[in-house]
């Protein structure tokens, strides 16, 4: 009988910021400690500038092979207000228009796009979240999905299922409460 080795799948994680600005807080590591002391440093600015945060999470993916499982987790309001180039005019519908692309050449470069809408949906897309462009953002990278936490376990509970999709399969999911 030959022994069966076991396989061990280290993930690596990086973290990009965006508000007004842009920020990659940390590239493509297995230190998990430098990228929880980072997330802890984070505050919630002005602006949103989703599609330039977006394409810096597809730029950190350009030195990894392509047999790795690739995902991004946008966690965001889904009220992107910031262009690509700061000298166009603001239009909303432009801006959102750049993250659907960004979104979509991901998903061609075989990076799945996992939105995360963070407080109460907004049926009309104004006030707390945008949840249809959440969405179209997730779905316009061919195999992305939108979640929305309202509060901070959700939320937890969601990375936490994001963690297992990013190692396989999913084998059970039970919701509720214990």
């Amino acid at each position: 009988t030959e022994a069966q080795q076991s396989t061990t799948v280290i993930s690596k994680v990086g973290l990009v910021n965006f508000n007004a600005s842009t920020q990659v807080n940390s590239t493509l590591t297995t230190d998990y400690n430098n990228i929880w002391n980072e997330i802890q440093g984070l505050y919630a600015g002005g602006g949103t500038g989703m599609a330039d945060g977006l394409q810096n999470g597809v730029n950190l993916f350009s030195s990894t092979s392509t047999f790795e499982k690739r995902i991004i987790i946008l966690l965001s309001d889904g009220q992107p207000n910031i262009p690509l180039d700061n000298n166009i005019q603001y239009d909303e519908l432009a801006i959102q228009q750049e993250v659907i692309d960004i979104s979509s050449m991901a998903g061609g470069q075989g990076i799945c796009v996992y939105t995360i809408g963070f407080g109460v949906p907004d049926p009309s897309g104004y006030g707390s979240i945008n949840e249809d462009f959440l969405k179209n953002v997730a779905a316009a990278s061919g195999c992305g999905a939108y979640y929305n936490a309202l509060n901070a376990i959700e939320l937890a509970n969601i990375f936490i299922e994001l963690r297992h999709v990013s190692m396989g399969e999913i084998v059970y999911r039970k919701s509720g409460s214990i």
